[in-house]
């Protein structure tokens, strides 16, 4: 049975599938980077973790960073393995309801705009300029919690 929730996550260590699962949202994903970020995400009060769990293996991820205008979503993944089942839309959902953000964005690229527009952003391109290059990448925003999902 799938359990999604803004779950109360170790602060001391990720949970063990946790880099395979968030991995794929990363730029430039290495073990090392993982673990960092995910002691900056613990130490700080205003991130929540959104988890979707199986029988005790991790699905999907969801990092949520609360503002004084609402919360921004730091990054989203689900196992590739389990795509398209709605743990994405769910994990966003839980965010929305236990934060009823006035506002929600987000920044992704083209690969992921699609599943954003569906959950009911507006998505604004933008190009982007990394140490590698230029990237296009889109703004996304999702205003009011109590529109459905």
């Amino acid at each position: 049975m799938l359990n999604v929730k803004g779950a109360a996550v170790p602060p001391d260590r990720p949970p063990a599938d946790a880099y395979a699962v968030f991995a794929p949202c990363m730029y430039r994903p290495t073990p090392e980077r993982f673990r960092a970020k995910w002691a900056q995400w613990t130490a700080d009060p205003q991130i929540r973790i959104c988890t979707a769990e199986e029988d005790g293996r991790l699905l999907g991820m969801l990092v949520l960073r609360r503002n004084d205008t609402g919360a921004d979503i730091l990054g989203i993944a689900v196992a590739e393995a389990c795509r398209r089942r709605g743990i994405g839309r769910q994990l966003i959902r839980t965010a929305i309801d236990s934060d009823r953000p006035d506002l929600l964005t987000a920044e992704t690229d083209d690969e992921a705009v699609g599943f954003y527009v569906k959950c009911g952003f507006t998505a604004e391109k933008t190009v982007v300029t990394y140490p590698d290059g230029p990237s296009v990448r889109y703004r996304c925003r999702r205003s009011g919690s109590h529109l459905p999902l």
